[in-house]
Formats: C-alpha cells, structure tokens, sequence
C-alpha cells in the first residue's frame, strides 16, 4: 500500500511539474539573470544580449525551451548552438548581419519560427537585443494595419534602441 502511494504522489509530482513548464517561464526568478537589456516580452518570450554560459543555464533553469539567436557566425567566438543542445534545449539560428540584415525577409523568417515554437518558452537574442526589437517591429507594422509608433513601441519592448531610424526608414520610406 505504501509503496502504491509514493507511486502516485510522484507522478502527481511528475505531472505538476510538466504543466509549470508548460506554462512559461519563471518570472519570479529572473532579477537573478544578468543578461545584457533583459526584456520579458510574454510568459512565453524573453529577448536581450548575449548571453554567457552560466546565463544559458539559468534560462533552462527558468522554464526556457529553445534559444534563438540572431548573431551571424562571423561574430560568436565560441559555439552556442553545441554548448545549448549539451544543455537539452533546442537552437535556433537566424542570421541578421547588422543594419543590413534588418529586413522584412528576416522578420518575416523570425515571424514564422516563433509561430513554429508558439506556446513553448522562447529566449531571442543577438548581441544587445537591437535587432530582435528591430525585426520585431517590422513584423509589428505588418500585423497592426501599418500604425508605425505602435510598431516602434512594440519593437522597443523587444529590445529596439540605435536601429529605431532604420526600421523608421523601412516602414516609412520618403
């Protein structure tokens, strides 16, 4: 009988504890991450710089599934994509090269990937957030019927900061 009971109370454990992760993300515990322009985006979404070894393990430890960076190969001097899927978490790569790289193809690739990976928690990154808000708010313009300061105050709540004048420029061109 008692060994029926421990049974029970750890696939009530088990199960609990799969809805937390379903969930989303532990807010409460993100004051302890120190990642570069941190932004909670939703339950399900966290954006900012890149982060550092320690700060990929304390995303997993935070609920998050999948990484997703925007950083070309040309600027990473160590390999996240090995490092994140040692740590049992999917990875992502989409590569925005600077300004240039800011771009309604891109938004629309990063538009699709989030819709794929839509209830699963999400860190994006690049290596401040800059280009993550940036496509972000092109990707806001689309949705929103073309209100272009929604659009940059959606992007800014993603991470958007010095690309403000080229996402302007795209979606406003003269």
């Amino acid at each position: 009988m008692r060994s029926k009971i421990i049974i029970l109370l750890t696939s009530l454990f088990v199960f609990i504890t799969s809805l937390s992760a379903i969930a989303g993300i532990d807010i409460n515990k993100l004051q302890h991450i120190e990642i570069k322009k941190l932004k909670t985006v939703s339950e399900q979404i966290l954006t900012g710089g890149q982060p550092t070894k320690a700060q990929l393990n304390q995303l997993k430890q935070l609920g998050i599934k999948n990484i997703v960076n925007l950083r070309p190969q040309t600027e990473q001097t160590w390999n996240e994509k090995q490092y994140v899927e040692s740590l049992g978490l999917n990875y992502y790569s989409l590569s925005v090269a600077g300004a240039k790289g800011v771009n309604s193809d891109n938004a629309d690739k990063l538009a699709s990937l989030l819709d794929q990976l839509s209830g699963e928690p999400v860190f994006l990154h690049c290596a401040s957030g800059n280009r993550v808000g940036a496509l972000a708010a092109l990707n806001e313009f689309k949705s929103n019927g073309g209100d272009l300061e929604s659009a940059i105050a959606t992007g800014k709540k993603w991470g958007l900061t010095r690309l403000e004048k080229v996402v302007r420029e795209q979606l406003n061109p003269k």
